[in-house]
């Protein structure tokens, strides 16, 4: 159960970090990267997850992304520990083990979470940091979705990290080709769709192949002010 005083408390929280509260949800955008953060119900084990979420302003982003019904945290904030260890400094007499409750998962927030986003200060730290997240739990980055690597395309870019961002678009086509055929066989889609879905992941490879600064910056250009008109009630000048 979420009770007004733990919610109250992430308020607090999140005003110290200059974030901006829109409903449930609180954002906050700072030299190219944007980071969002809220309480989720997890019907299915009746719980709440206080979720993390992180994007990059050059990326293809969404303005439902910005609002308290349509973000899309991605990572628990129990990513930030290891939930074996023992020494983790939360306040005497929590206990971190799943159910983990909101009041711990706010001062896991606190005293691990916030003091790693404070340091997503750049692209390059960015494309580290969605890669360390994503992996936690994971052998290898092989083994993630290719939906868990598209965020990482347009960071790569800005970094001139060109062949890293092909890469990625290669994982995206070689793992949507089968789904799409299966999805043609079934009838749920045509043609047309299959042809316009495989033309702009191409499109975005050739994009990073060709290793054109000009072409490349005008894309992420384009990106950057499409996304600062999204997040522009959230932008900070520091953090």
């Amino acid at each position: 159960m979420l009770d007004n005083a733990t919610f109250e408390a992430l308020c607090i929280l999140m005003e110290a970090h200059h974030f901006t509260r829109r409903g449930n949800a609180f954002f906050r955008a700072y030299n190219g990267v944007i980071e969002v953060i809220k309480f989720c119900y997890e019907p299915h084990g009746a719980r709440y997850d206080l979720l993390v979420g992180m994007h990059s302003m050059y990326s293809e982003l969404k303005a439902q992304w910005f609002t308290s019904r349509g973000c899309i945290p991605s990572f628990s904030v129990m990513k930030f520990i290891d939930v074996y260890d023992t020494s983790i400094s939360v306040p005497e007499g929590f206990q971190v083990s799943p159910p983990v409750s909101p009041d711990v998962q706010l001062a896991i927030l606190r005293y691990h979470g916030m003091p790693w986003l404070d340091t997503i200060t750049s692209q390059l730290r960015f494309a580290n940091g969605w890669t360390y997240l994503s992996l936690m739990g994971c052998r290898h980055i092989k083994t993630l979705p290719s939906t868990q690597l598209l965020p990482l395309y347009a960071p790569y870019l800005k970094c001139k990290e060109y062949g890293a961002a092909e890469v990625i678009i290669d994982r995206k086509i070689e793992q949507s080709r089968n789904a799409l055929q299966q999805r043609l066989k079934d009838g749920s889609i045509s043609n047309k769709m299959v042809y316009s879905n495989s033309e702009r992941w191409q499109n975005l490879k050739e994009l990073a192949a060709s290793h054109d600064e000009e072409r490349i910056n005008a894309y992420l250009t384009r990106n950057y002010n499409q996304n600062y008109e999204y997040v522009k009630f959230c932008i900070r000048d520091f953090i």
